[in-house]
């Protein structure tokens, strides 16, 4: 493929720099000094058919040097949009057939809308619609090229967009699918996980009963033990507050009996001592009485 395009682009090379004036002789065209027939003389004709005709030479010269430019700058031009387009368009197009057409066309197109004036006039005419002609036929390729490397292209863009609109709907079926994968499974888990609960409230709810009534039970026990260590507590306290008491009461009972004694010890010396007292007193009020008798006797 790459080896047909190389050898197209040479064909067109090739036939692209063709000089369709190159073999017009500057003889054959009319001449200012055959026409003066009312000259002044022979040797001012010729002068001034020689500087003529070196005019005409360096317009020729500068003619074929832009026709050159341009038709180099025409190839340049159809190179760069042939390579943007396969080569199965120029081969069905004919595109060097064409460019030997084209070019014949525009030679005899030049040559037939040369209007009679000077050689330099017409040199110039010539060469302006050589570059208006050049210019136009390159826009008109350019714009077939444009155009069917447009339609290519927006073809192949669409293509590429199909596909991708092909595998995109590829993708979302594939991702629906997973998706609907993804909830079965996880309806499947989320049942799991709701008998798993169900199991597991069934098994708090059973702990709890069987921890209630381990707790009743130990605490039933504890309080029955906790209410035998206070009975006994207390009994033993009662006991003892019997036991203190019986001695707080004998101890009372003992110092009341002391008490008693001593108070009878006392109460009954004090009797002793009132009777020796009296008796003394007696024995006094007898003695004084008998003193007393005996004196009043004397």
């Amino acid at each position: 493929m790459h080896k047909q395009k190389q050898q197209n682009s040479h064909h067109i090379r090739d036939v692209a720099p063709m000089q369709p004036y190159a073999t017009v002789p500057a003889s054959s065209m009319p001449s200012p000094a055959i026409t003066s027939k009312h000259s002044s003389g022979h040797s001012k004709s010729a002068a001034l058919l020689a500087k003529q005709s070196q005019d005409l030479e360096r317009a020729l010269t500068q003619a074929k040097a832009d026709e050159l430019a341009l038709f180099k700058s025409l190839g340049d031009t159809i190179d760069a949009q042939r390579a943007t387009i396969p080569l199965q368009f120029l081969f069905e197009r004919n595109m060097s057939a064409y460019c030997i057409q084209k070019g014949v066309e525009t030679i005899l197109h030049v040559f037939s809308t040369l209007q009679p004036g000077s050689d330099g006039d017409r040199l110039f005419r010539w060469h302006r619609t050589v570059k208006r002609m050049v210019a136009d036929e390159r826009d008109a390729a350019a714009t077939a090229i444009q155009k069917h490397t447009k339609r290519r292209r927006d073809s192949r863009i669409v293509q590429r967009m199909r596909e991708e609109r092909v595998a995109m709907d590829a993708q979302n079926v594939t991702r629906i699918l997973q998706l609907l994968a993804l909830e079965a499974n996880g309806r499947k888990n989320l049942w799991t996980i709701r008998e798993h609960a169900g199991k597991i409230r069934e098994r708090r709810a059973y702990e709890a009963r069987t921890r209630e009534e381990a707790a009743v039970r130990i605490q039933s026990a504890y309080r029955g033990h906790r209410g035998r260590v206070m009975v006994q507590r207390l009994r033993r306290i009662v006991a003892d507050a019997v036991a203190a008491a019986e001695a707080i009461k004998h101890a009372a009972l003992l110092r009341l009996r002391n008490n008693s004694t001593l108070i009878q010890s006392i109460i009954r010396m004090f009797l002793v001592r009132l009777r020796l007292y009296n008796k003394r007193m007696q024995d006094a009020i007898r003695a004084d009485n008998a003193l007393t008798i005996q004196v009043d006797i004397l």
